[in-house]
């Protein structure tokens, strides 16, 4: 007996083009260290599934309506904050009452039907929310609402962020703003502040240039005390002054010609920045912060996926959650048609997500219930409130909940309200030297005798397919029985797999149950056949 030559079989999702020369895959499971403790060095850790936390469909309607947009604001009437949201034309937040613990949520002003994000930040005292056509303030202790577009000294309000006591704001206005003392600027490049703790005074002439280069600036966001402003070539750093007439003062040698190519996708989370980047020169390479500097962070096979999709590419969003130790940026390339090597295609969406702590990716996806076609992840945007992790979803008015012990996706046009979530986990092409080998057994070890007692899953299975032409294309579903609840012990084995130059095994669990999985090993023999 011989061993053929192999990488560890737990990994990343690296899948590129024409897969024959990597095809791994690992949907809605992620890489975890066993920081030298555990059985293996490395562990398949499945990914959260989603729980409704609260419906807001009396309010919002029985139409399709995506979440725009999610914030929690630190000081509030109610203890824990107010989760301010925008689902389809509705502007409102959700609150936690305090003697019952249950959630409630108030419809605060139609800000239009529309299915662009929009921005949302606070002050303290009131709350801003920019859509792209106007600004709205609201008062977080009264909930009156204002519309204050027409008073604001640009047009288009893009993006609001808060630092240091003030409101910045940019705007996609292409007009030119014409100073008596100052030279000529447009509107677009220039970064907008209010007045400290008055989020309803914005001056024509509170305002600090971002010209290193010619490109609008097209995104904001704070890293550290700072504000990144990037554009669609370059981006450039602000740091905060003592001067109360020139709040914002550029950070020295922090320009750099690596700008954004889809706005939405700018994210923080700790000390982390991230976007989906393009210059002059190209595009579809997301980038991290590294002091005043950037790395990039997506590997070849993200950069694939960016490339199939790039009619797409520029409509994508991101967002950043945490969860078990763990900090996750995930990046949406929403659903639409695009072409691809002379084709029209249609995608129903694909949502890669980087793992800060490992700095690999994995894929998160949704399942349709009718079809089980995968789809693009269902949370988007994220904030922790009331000790949870709170989502957005993407195809229904309701706020849900991440969660490590829920094991399923809601999904309100099920009889039970939720939905299998596919794991699908394929391993690295195993290969000698390009002869052939018999493959008698399989083995991989896996968390067993989680199954519920009772439903669809108390007699888990998991379904293995082979490939023998690189990962192209896969072999009939071979099934294999998990342990029921309480036998602990076992593994899955599948035997007679055949012959081939390099096999690629694919295994699919849709049960509804904890997954976590190691190491795997194959039993094989080289063959006489070249």
């Amino acid at each position: 007996m011989q061993q053929p030559q192999m990488a560890p079989w737990v990994g990343p999702n690296y899948k590129l083009q024409g897969n024959s020369m990597a095809s791994r895959e690992a949907i809605n499971c992620f890489l975890q260290s066993g920081e030298g403790k555990a059985k293996y060095d490395a562990l398949l850790i499945g990914t959260p599934g989603t729980a409704l936390l609260s419906d807001l469909e009396s309010i919002v309607g029985t139409q399709e309506a995506s979440c725009r947009g999610l914030h929690l604001t630190g000081s509030s009437p109610y203890k824990g904050g107010n989760l301010y949201w925008v689902y389809g034309s509705k502007l409102g937040y959700t609150y936690k009452e305090e003697l019952t613990g249950e959630l409630k949520s108030v419809e605060l002003y139609d800000v239009g039907l529309d299915t662009k994000r929009v921005s949302i930040a606070d002050n303290g005292f009131s709350v801003v929310v920019a859509t792209g056509e106007s600004m709205y303030v609201v008062d977080i202790f009264t909930d009156v609402v204002e519309d204050i577009t027409t008073e604001l000294p640009f047009t288009n309000p893009l993006q609001v962020k808060f630092l240091l006591g003030r409101l910045y704001a940019i705007c996609g206005d292409p007009s030119i703003l014409t100073n008596d003392d100052l030279s000529d600027a447009i509107k677009s490049n220039l970064i907008w502040y209010s007045e400290l703790a008055d989020a309803k005074a914005w001056d024509g002439l509170s305002n600090v240039p971002a010209d290193l280069s010619s490109d609008p600036i097209t995104a904001i966001d704070v890293r550290q005390g700072d504000l990144w402003a990037l554009g669609t070539r370059t981006y450039q750093i602000f740091a905060t002054t003592a001067d109360p007439d020139k709040p914002l003062a550029y950070v020295s040698g922090s320009g750099t010609t690596i700008g954004v190519g889809a706005p939405d996708t700018v994210a923080t989370i700790g000390n982390n920045i991230f976007w989906l980047g393009s210059n002059a020169s190209g595009r579809n390479m997301i980038f991290k912060g590294a002091g005043y500097n950037s790395v990039r962070i997506s590997d070849h096979s993200v950069e694939d996926a960016l490339e199939r999709l790039s009619d797409l590419a520029s409509s994508a969003y991101g967002f950043t959650y945490q969860d078990g130790g763990h900090q996750f940026y995930c990046v949406t390339i929403p659903s639409g048609s695009y072409e691809f090597e002379g084709s029209t295609e249609f995608s129903y969406g694909e949502t890669y997500t980087f793992n800060t702590l490992t700095g690999q990716w994995h894929r998160c996806a949704s399942r349709k219930p009718l079809t089980g076609e995968l789809e693009a992840w269902q949370p988007l945007f994220s904030a922790f409130a009331w000790g949870k992790i709170v989502v957005g979803n993407l195809l229904w008015s309701s706020l849900m909940e991440l969660r490590n012990d829920t094991y399923t996706d809601y999904d309100p046009t099920t009889a039970d309200k939720k939905k299998p979530i596919l794991r699908r986990y394929a391993g690295p092409q195993m290969f000698n030297n390009l002869q052939t080998f018999i493959c008698h057994e399989f083995t991989w070890d896996i968390l067993q005798g989680q199954a519920p007692l009772n439903g669809l899953s108390s007699e888990p299975m998991a379904q293995l397919e082979v490939s023998y032409d690189g990962g192209n294309t896969f072999g009939s579903l071979i099934p294999a029985k998990l342990q029921q609840t309480g036998h602990y012990a076992g593994v899955l084995k599948w035997i007679g797999l055949g012959a081939s130059r390099s096999f690629v095994f694919r295994v699919t669990i849709t049960e509804d149950m904890q997954f976590m999985a190691g190491q795997a090993r194959t039993r094989h023999s080289m063959s006489v056949l070249p």
